[in-house]
């Protein structure tokens, strides 16, 4: 009886580390976007690739993306995620230095 129980805990434990290690590996490879501009369908995501490959303004994510030319609405957000990442790498390339 005592074993049975003792099997049983073991086999629960190890069933939600299993399960909590499959959900580790589903977020890990998802990658989750917020949509900034809903007229043209452009992510945060889209925003920071656009900056990595050089965009260094406002302007120049606009240009590339087409941002902000529909209804502007995404403009301020846009704004701050630009400056955000911008940010960021201006700080890691402090460290770095």
């Amino acid at each position: 009886s005592i074993t049975i129980k003792g099997k049983l805990n073991d086999f629960y434990w190890q069933t939600i580390i299993i399960i909590n290690n499959i959900t580790y590996l589903i977020y890990s490879f998802m990658v989750v976007s917020m949509y900034v501009c809903l007229c043209r369908g452009i992510t945060d995501q889209d925003i920071k690739d656009a900056i990595a490959n050089g965009a260094d303004s406002y302007r120049d994510v606009r240009d590339l993306l087409d941002l902000g030319t529909c209804c502007g609405r995404c403009a301020p957000e846009a704004r701050s995620i630009i400056s955000d990442e911008i940010s960021m790498i201006a700080s890691r390339l402090a460290v770095a230095a």
